[in-house]
């Protein structure tokens, strides 16, 4: 899926929406949803 503008997006197992640069760079301290704290598969 893309956000408004093009900007491509990832939807984590939690159906939570997040901008792919953004939460790749995230999952790489974290195993954990940053809206919800639910784990990342």
């Amino acid at each position: 899926e893309e956000f408004e503008g093009g900007q491509p997006c990832v939807r984590l197992g939690c159906k939570h929406f997040f901008h792919y640069d953004c939460v790749r760079m995230w999952c790489t301290q974290q195993k954990v949803c940053p809206n919800c704290k639910g784990e990342i598969n």
